[in-house]
């Protein structure tokens, strides 16, 4: 959550910089984004067949309900991860898209 804090900070800063997300920018906000509810896909679906399912995410708890993972990873997280996509000036919504698909894939990997 810090990291997106600052990214907002940052944007706000950049703004007279900022231009529309090119084709590449876009695809890269896309695939963040799915990766984010890939995720949340993934968890929801642990949440609810395995018996000792621990959350690994402090901010959800280790036990979190499927509605919490749903609003508060996939719709938060989701427009979280859309818009400072959107709104970072170039090229830090590239850099900050790959990082969360980076992070996410590493996530994604390790989830059971």
């Amino acid at each position: 959550m810090r990291i997106a804090a600052i990214a907002l900070i940052l944007a706000g800063a950049a703004r007279a910089e900022w231009n529309p997300p090119t084709q590449t920018e876009t695809g890269l906000i896309v695939a963040s984004v799915l990766m984010v509810e890939l995720d949340v896909a993934q968890t929801v679906h642990a949440r609810m067949t395995l018996p000792n399912f621990r959350e690994r995410n402090p901010l959800l708890g280790e036990r979190p309900s499927p509605a919490r993972i749903v609003l508060q990873n996939g719709i938060a997280g989701g427009l979280l991860t859309v818009g400072l996509g959107y709104l970072l000036p170039s090229p830090w919504r590239a850099i900050f898209s790959c990082v969360v698909i980076g992070t996410e894939s590493m996530v994604l990997v390790t989830n059971f």
